[in-house]
Order: structure tokens, then C-alpha cells, then sequence
């Protein structure tokens, strides 16, 4: 239980990095190619580890993981419709259309990832 706790702390910390990377695309304070650049020098989380544990163990906490999970669907549409707006136009394209969406996702996101940390030191306390 304490690994999948680290776990999730770990994994929504570099979720969240790298969504605001392109968030600052969207805001004009990166270039998409910086973005790419960050992106590819920063480390790669597995987490395959978290999502194994989190199913065999934790099935009262699903509800929240799926929520997390359709986040962060929502969350990888938006910036992949980005880059598709940006590819065809460039640094033209409307960040903004993007980024307050995002901004309100990495949020909702932030709290889900809170509630399920909640969830799982409720279940260590009970056991």
C-alpha cells in the first residue's frame, strides 16, 4: 500500500509536468519544439507497476482511478488537438482555445489524485 500511495504521488507529479510543458506552448512561453525537447530529456515513469497494484488490491478505490484515467484521456485529446492546430498553423495557433481548458483539467485532475490518496490512507487506517 505505502508503494502505490508513492506511487501515484510520483506518477501524478510527472502527469502534471508534463502537461503544463505544453500548456506553456499553448501560452506562447515555449515553442513546441522546446516543448519536445523538455520532454524527451525528462525521465520516464512506468506505471505499470501502479495500475497492477491499484487492480489487485484497491478495487474500492476504482472509481476514483477511473476518473483519474478519463482525466487524463481528456486531458491528452486537448493537446493532441493542439498540436494538430499547431502543425497546420504554427505558432499562430490559439493556445488560449486550449490552455484554460487544460488549466481547468490538471485542477479537476489534482483533486481526484487527492481524493484517491485519501481513499487508499483510509483503507491502510482500517486495516
Amino acid at each position: 500500500m505505502e508503494e502505490l500511495y508513492q506511487l501515484v504521488d510520483s506518477w501524478a507529479g510527472k502527469v502534471v509536468i508534463h502537461h503544463t510543458t505544453y500548456r506553456s506552448v499553448m501560452a506562447g512561453r515555449l515553442t513546441y519544439n522546446q516543448a519536445l525537447n523538455i520532454t524527451i530529456e525528462s525521465e520516464g515513469f512506468e506505471a505499470a507497476r501502479l495500475f497492477t497494484l491499484a487492480d489487485l488490491y484497491f478495487p474500492r478505490s476504482h472509481e476514483i482511478l477511473e476518473r483519474i484515467k478519463a482525466l487524463i484521456d481528456q486531458m491528452s485529446g486537448l493537446q493532441t488537438a493542439y498540436k494538430e492546430e499547431y502543425r497546420d498553423v504554427g505558432p499562430a495557433a490559439n493556445g488560449d482555445d486550449y490552455a484554460q481548458p487544460l488549466t481547468k483539467l490538471l485542477l479537476e485532475f489534482n483533486a481526484a489524485i487527492d481524493a484517491y490518496k485519501s481513499s487508499l490512507a483510509t483503507y491502510a487506517r482500517e486495516v
